[in-house]
């Protein structure tokens, strides 16, 4: 056993494959490939199920990947120490976020303040983004709904207004705003059950004792927002998801008082590490900025 090897097996544990493992290496797929089989033909031991080009790690995967994860934690934090001595900062984090518009603005600003440093992000629901957090493949995450435990350190980030998405040539595309109850019965575009954005919206409804139907479920945003546009029903979306789309409009759902708050999220034990140290400090900023901009 050598680190060459445990930091391969590391790199292929974090990322969920032996080609992003290797990009994020400097080296080839067939390179990592060799350094994993040569740690597992050491000890005669299976750390990961091949399924083509996805890999699950084992049981013993899984123990291992924990006490890496420790392991490269620390070296990355003696790194940090001593490329930066009393300035931030060198080195790279993982980020995951539920969507690439909140968390661009906090990545721009973080990379503008600190170029050194090499952001890796990666996009799924909440429920990813913590499972990456909580399994030390994500350093920070950005998600909403994030729950409260001990073993996890959060702060709210930014507060979104819900809304409704729906083609702009629709009568409603002129109104200001649209209450709950004008939806009942309509048909609606809807993102898988893990989406948040959905649960808050439903949770809404289930309040108010009104119902919708689902015309069509859909994984991803852009793919809800093409289906709006052809008039295959209405969405929703988020205040900075809007975008610039001419074919679509978004008007504020109960006078914009369904909110949808994300939060900046790192395990405990991580939150003194300079670089997520780093992402808090803007996040907090950015949290004061808007406050004060509704107020």
């Amino acid at each position: 056993m050598n680190f060459t090897q445990l930091r391969a097996f590391d790199a292929v544990a974090r990322t969920s494959g032996f080609s992003r493992a290797g990009n994020e290496l400097g080296l080839s797929q067939p390179a990592v490939t060799i350094q994993v089989r040569g740690l597992e033909q050491a000890f005669g031991v299976q750390l990961f199920r091949r399924h083509g080009r996805h890999v699950e790690l084992t049981e013993l995967g899984q123990q291992l990947f924990e006490h890496t994860r420790r392991l490269f934690g620390i070296e990355s934090e003696a790194y940090e120490l001593l490329r930066s001595g009393k300035h931030l900062l060198s080195g790279e984090v993982n980020l995951a976020a539920d969507g690439p518009y909140a968390v661009m603005g906090l990545v721009s600003r973080f990379r503008r303040e600190h170029p050194e440093v090499r952001v890796s992000l990666r996009l799924g629901n909440p429920g990813d983004c913590l499972a990456q957090l909580v399994d030390q493949r994500a350093d920070l995450a950005l998600a909403s709904e994030v729950p409260q435990d001990r073993h996890i350190h959060a702060l709210p980030y930014l507060r979104q207004p819900l809304m409704l998405l729906l083609p702009a040539a629709h009568p409603w595309a002129r109104r200001s705003d649209l209450g709950l109850a004008d939806l009942e019965g309509s048909g609606m575009v809807m993102r898988e059950p893990a989406s948040n954005t959905r649960a808050l919206f439903e949770r809404h409804l289930a309040r108010r004792q009104l119902k919708v139907r689902t015309a069509l479920e859909l994984d991803t945003r852009e793919a809800v927002r093409e289906a709006v546009a052809m008039g295959l029903g209405f969405g929703l979306t988020l205040e900075n998801e809007i975008g610039t789309d001419g074919r679509l409009r978004a008007v504020p759902i109960e006078g914009g008082a369904i909110v949808c708050t994300d939060y900046l999220a790192c395990l405990a034990g991580q939150s003194d590490r300079r670089v997520v140290a780093a992402f808090f400090a803007l996040a907090a900023d950015g949290a004061a900025e808007e406050t004060a901009a509704r107020d």
